[in-house]
């Protein structure tokens, strides 16, 4: 019980909890604060894994805890876009159904005493994920200062960016999947 209240676990809860805000906020098309919500909590995701390596504060129920936060403010954001129709919604989907599927794993192989560890492949996954957002936001800020044919071609570039991410987002799940299949099993339940 005493690592639920670790300062990472905190971190991590406050990205869950800021989630709900920022759809609030994007919804009242706020945006510019909507970016600041999200950056406020992207960077506690930084702050979190910065705090559990410099001070050896990692719990399992933080390395669970960490990358289902990840995902939860980085899916719901991502379709924040698709509502918009800034972005489509296939290569946001891929990119869902790869967070569901790896966090299936994850939970299995809790559930049976391991781990998959979240590897450098992973975590860069997640930087993209971050900075491809940041460009969705200042998309949408940019859009009223652009001419029609100029947003246009942003919105291109941008689907281009998000399909590429999605390739890297489901690469980085086949990853996990190898790690699954190669994770040692107790008690024989996998």
């Amino acid at each position: 019980m005493d690592h639920l209240f670790a300062i990472p676990n905190i971190l991590s809860f406050l990205r869950i909890i800021l989630t709900p805000v920022l759809v609030y906020v994007f919804m009242q098309d706020l945006i510019v604060l909507a970016a600041v919500i999200f950056t406020l909590a992207a960077m506690t995701d930084l702050l979190d894994g910065y705090y559990a390596r410099r001070y050896g504060v990692k719990t399992r129920f933080g390395a669970f805890l960490d990358p289902i936060a990840d995902k939860i403010l980085i899916s719901t954001t991502l379709f924040l876009f698709v509502y918009n129709n800034l972005v489509p919604w296939v290569p946001i989907s891929m990119i869902v159904f790869r967070d569901i599927v790896v966090t299936c794993l994850r939970l299995k192989l809790i559930y049976n005493g391991t781990s998959l560890v979240t590897s450098d492949l992973g975590k860069s996954k997640t930087f993209i994920q971050f900075l491809t957002i940041a460009c969705m936001f200042t998309t949408l800020f940019i859009k009223q200062f652009l001419a029609p044919e100029y947003y246009t071609i942003v919105l291109g570039c941008l689907g281009v960016m998000v399909w590429a991410v999605a390739l890297i987002t489901l690469y980085s799940g086949i990853d996990y999947v190898i790690q699954y299949i190669q994770a040692p099993r107790k008690n024989n339940k996998l």
